[in-house]
């Protein structure tokens, strides 16, 4: 269970807030491409400025986890905050049905998002590596194009075994 409260007794805001660590460059290259995908359904701001809007959130619990808090003072955390932000923002609701659904989904989501946030160094070089310096401005495929040659090396292997499996 969260150590912060699942309500805030305020929230002046006419929309959604998801905030995120300004000190991480993986957390903010990923916000950037959420607001790609949400537009202005849903602010973006750090959770350094913050902490004093929302005191019944501890800094501790903003610095563990992407927050989002709903004009109705509704306070959501780490993987769950992300699928919801994406649903509200319009962008997809499948991520959100499924975790409210399907609680293995749920779990694992959490477990990795945990994983990930432990380890934000090694994933902000890998997804340099696999989605380009640029991310997330350009596409991934248009900047990295050995992701083209991967991919269908993978598929020429796959159907290769296909066809000898049907021997």
């Amino acid at each position: 269970m969260p150590d912060f409260p699942r309500l805030v007794s305020q929230n002046s805001r006419d929309r959604p807030v998801l905030a995120y660590d300004d000190d991480c460059t993986f957390c903010k290259r990923w916000v950037a491409r959420w607001h790609q995908w949400t537009g202005d359904a849903i602010a973006y701001e750090p959770y350094q400025k913050l902490t004093g809007e929302f005191p019944e959130i501890p800094t501790e619990a903003f610095a563990e986890a992407v927050k989002l808090i709903e004009p109705s003072g509704r306070v959501t955390s780490g993987a769950a905050a992300v699928f919801r932000s994406l649903a509200l923002g319009g962008a997809t609701s499948l991520g959100w049905w499924l975790y409210r659904h399907v609680p293995a989904f749920a779990d694992i989501s959490e477990a990795a998002y945990n994983f990930i946030a432990r380890h934000r160094l090694l994933f902000s070089r890998l997804t340099t590596l696999v989605l380009g310096p640029d991310f997330p401005r350009r596409r991934p495929l248009r900047t990295r194009p050995w992701l083209w040659l991967l991919a269908a090396v993978l598929c020429l292997a796959w159907l290769k075994r296909q066809k000898s499996d049907a021997r």
